[in-house]
């Protein structure tokens, strides 16, 4: 076989390693390894409720008639929970909040959520204050959680009239002819009034009447904050007889205490010597298509003293409904304004009518002319716009 290399034989050798093997093999069978044993399963953690916001400020405009603001339930545990407790304003809480339900009712999964609905309405009763409370909800298993509430209350005294008594006392026919008083709303509040109203309770008991003249707070529906709007009221004496008239201002907005004012007026005791003609006009508007600014043919008024004595100075009062000033007294003062009218004698002016072109309204004016002495006379001239 040439260079092949060849061990010696050795028994000893060979039994010694089969030996070797021998033993490793019943050592294996003998005493096995160790295999990995399964970990024990944890049970989920226990249903628990959260609630957000935990605190809720809630409006405190009074204007708005109920503040609601939906709150959120969480069930953050691992398990699901009992049926919910219906919510409710804790013990103690204010009875300005109220709580619904919402979709919170039945039971909540792990991770699942409901909204119950919390409203704050401010009864703005007793002046300003801060409402604190609480809303709850729970459920077994899963705990009760609260969120704390809070809301404003205002005092509801928000308007006044400036600068005006409490009483006001007007004289019939005053020598300049004008006993008009003026009067101030005013807002002091840092929001916007809505629902302005200015009314005249009782105008016509006694010897006269009260009227505005005019009442520009009538187109302010809503006032601004720290905004004012401004009104005259005049008193009619009606006899002359020296008699007494009461009647009663009103001024009301909402969510707002009412404003009175008692007036008071006094008849003079000076009888009416003075006609006026016509004692009742009209003036129709003369557009002769729509859109066009034409004026309407004016309406002469005459004003004639039938006493034995001369007039005091005449004086006027115009009240015009609507809120644009469709008339215009063309002529006043080259006619009646401050004349004194000796016995018999007359005075004239026009009055003309010229509307906000495409509208179609009825629009009165009221003219009422007092002398002391001489009395008052009054006429209305009716206007039509024809749009």
């Amino acid at each position: 076989m040439g260079n092949v290399r060849r061990w010696p034989w050795n028994p000893a050798r060979l039994r010694l390693g089969v030996a070797v093997i021998s033993v490793a093999l019943v050592g294996a069978a003998c005493f096995p390894q160790p295999q990995p044993q399964p970990q024990p399963q944890l049970p989920p953690p226990p249903a628990e409720l959260s609630i957000t916001p935990g605190a809720a400020v809630f409006a405190d405009d009074p204007r708005v008639g109920g503040d609601a603001q939906q709150i959120v339930v969480t069930n953050i545990g691992g398990q699901t929970t009992g049926v919910l407790d219906a919510p409710e304003i804790v013990a103690g809480g204010a009875p300005e909040f109220a709580v619904d339900a919402g979709t919170c009712t039945g039971t909540l999964a792990p991770s699942a959520t409901c909204e119950i609905t919390v409203t704050f309405t401010a009864d703005n009763g007793g002046g300003a204050a801060v409402v604190p409370s609480q809303a709850s909800i729970g459920a077994s298993p899963g705990g009760t959680v609260t969120a704390d509430l809070t809301g404003t209350e205002h005092d509801t005294t928000q308007i006044e009239l400036v600068g005006i008594p409490s009483t006001d006392f007007f004289d019939g026919n005053e020598p300049d002819g004008n006993n008009a008083h003026t009067y101030i709303v005013q807002n002091n509040t840092a929001f916007a009034l809505t629902d302005l109203d200015v009314s005249i309770n009782n105008p016509a008991t006694g010897s006269g009447f009260f009227l505005f003249s005019p009442n520009n707070c009538a187109a302010s529906s809503v006032l601004a904050p720290g905004g004012s709007c401004t009104f005259n009221v005049a008193f009619v004496d009606q006899s002359g007889s020296g008699e007494t008239t009461n009647a009663e201002l009103v001024v009301t907005a909402a969510f707002s205490d009412d404003v009175v004012d008692q007036l008071v007026g006094h008849s003079t005791g000076i009888p009416n010597t003075m006609s006026i003609h016509p004692d009742m006009g009209n003036a129709s508007d003369s557009m002769s298509e729509p859109g066009t600014d034409d004026d309407a043919i004016p309406v002469l008024v005459t004003v004639t003293n039938n006493g034995s004595a001369a007039t005091g100075p005449l004086g006027f009062t115009l009240v015009q409904t609507g809120t644009q000033s469709e008339f215009e007294i063309k002529d006043v003062g080259g006619g009646c304004l401050g004349e004194e009218l000796d016995p018999g004698e007359s005075c004239q002016f026009t009055v003309g009518y010229d509307p906000v072109p495409g509208t179609s309204e009825l629009h009165e004016l009221l003219i009422e002319i007092r002398g002391a002495p001489g009395g008052y006379v009054q006429t209305v001239i009716t206007g039509v716009a024809l749009a």
